[in-house]
């Protein structure tokens, strides 16, 4: 650390406020210790000295002349060749990028550039829990941006980028669940202090209930919205028995005003346009390359909807392997007229189990208006405004498979980039405005 400066004080308030005390990493005035924080990391590429043109001696035997030149890569990041003894830490050449820790490069900071984006220009976090969910996501960017630093004590992996002008961060989850959610939005919060929303976009398990849009089928999107005494999000896993019935408790915020009227907007473009622009995000995602195949719709032939006092009948196996009986199949309209993405807006429901009973469903369907089930937005949405986005990949029910995950995923956002389209522009917030 560096004498005056809090150890918790974020990089850029440090510079600003303790500017006097930024070291000089010359040859000559290198300190005793070389960078070990994110923190220290980010002072020193900021300083407009750094780097020396040769290496102080002090530097730790891992840095060594076996490193190469760094060279530009086309996504604005650097790579450098790893040292040959492959003493570098590896916690810290994940954590804080490639560009910093891979190696130091010993040519002028102008033949690299420094980056024109810093944590603080950051204002929308964007998370996906699933690796599915994160491709989708990052097949949205217009721009992706070079990581940025970040402390040691953060573990999240951060992607960034632009989306109709809004720098965006996109972050995955190491495991699914309200808790792990709430501190992947914790960390995320302290290393990019003007994050001012948060999209909560993956997949989710629909009710099969009729709304203003249709029936609610697989491949539909449900975007949270407060409906009735609910703020958009109910907690199904918590609550207490009031007069032989469940009563769900503990109040969540509802979306913020901004994505509110943002849906709401979006939702009039789209009623009034003969041609849908969630379509054209969907074809962002080029599903001839072999990883992406799974985003291509598996089609309405394999949209099978059970009775929901019928189980599915070997766990582990698919619908047709276990021979689950076709005529057990509820009947559902095979079109609505055309074959744009449905959008419903209202409850979903949040819990900590996966919903797997039919009845269950629909019992809790009735009693609460609820149009879809997830197992995040609770720890999202404790202490921060977010707004949910789930694409719908099985009926939340038992006969539940990975068939039209793909999709959904894609579906989900292919709908928050188009939201960003009518998410208003701050000054305060786009100083390039």
């Amino acid at each position: 650390m560096y004498p005056g400066i809090p150890p918790d004080m974020a990089p850029d308030e440090a510079l600003a406020t303790y500017p006097e005390t930024t070291p000089d990493p010359t040859p000559d005035t290198a300190p005793a210790t070389w960078p070990d924080t994110a923190q220290d990391i980010d002072l020193w590429r900021d300083n407009p000295n750094w780097p020396p043109e040769t290496l102080p001696a002090t530097n730790p035997d891992w840095i060594s002349e076996t490193y190469e030149e760094a060279t530009q890569v086309q996504d604005g990041g650097f790579e450098v060749a790893q040292p040959e003894d492959d003493k570098a830490p590896s916690s810290l050449l994940g954590g804080v990028g490639s560009w910093v820790l891979g190696g130091w490069p010993r040519a002028s900071r102008a033949r690299y550039g420094r980056s024109k984006r810093q944590h603080r220009d950051y204002t929308a976090l964007w998370i996906s829990p699933l690796e599915v969910e994160l491709i989708a996501a990052l097949e949205m960017l217009d721009t992706q941006h070079r990581r940025l630093p970040q402390r040691r004590v953060d573990p999240n992996v951060y992607a960034l980028g632009e989306i109709a002008g809004h720098n965006i961060v996109i972050v995955g989850m190491p495991q699914t669940g309200n808790c792990s959610a709430a501190t992947v939005m914790a960390h995320a919060r302290w290393t990019f202090p003007n994050l001012r929303f948060c999209l909560l976009v993956g997949i989710g398990g629909g009710v099969p209930v009729t709304t203003d849009n249709g029936r609610i089928r697989l491949g539909d999107v449900v975007v949270s919205k407060p409906t009735g005494p609910y703020p958009g999000v109910m907690q199904y896993h918590r609550g207490k028995a009031q007069a032989g019935h469940f009563e769900p408790t503990g109040a969540l915020p509802p979306p913020p005003a901004v994505l509110l009227s943002a849906a709401q907007a979006l939702a009039a473009d789209r009623a009034r346009s003969a041609t849908d622009p969630l379509a054209s995000n969907l074809a962002r995602i080029d599903t001839t390359i072999e990883g992406l195949r799974k985003y291509q719709s598996p089609g309405r032939a394999q949209d099978h909807l059970y009775r929901p006092t019928y189980p599915h009948q070997v766990a582990g196996r698919s619908c047709s392997e276990c021979m689950c009986d076709p005529a057990r199949r509820v009947r559902v309209p095979r079109f609505r007229g055309d074959d744009r993405v449905a959008v419903h807006r209202g409850t979903i429901a949040s819990g900590e189990l996966v919903m797997r009973s039919g009845k269950l469903r629909d019992k809790l369907a009735m009693e609460y208006d609820v149009l879809c089930f997830e197992t995040e937005a609770a720890g999202v949405l404790t202490d921060f405004p977010c707004m949910v986005v789930r694409g719908i990949s099985d009926y939340s029910d038992s006969h539940k498979n990975d068939l039209w995950q793909g999709y959904a995923a894609a579906t989900a956002a292919a709908y928050a980039r188009e939201l960003f389209s009518y998410i208003p522009h701050n000054h305060e917030d786009d100083p390039e405005s």
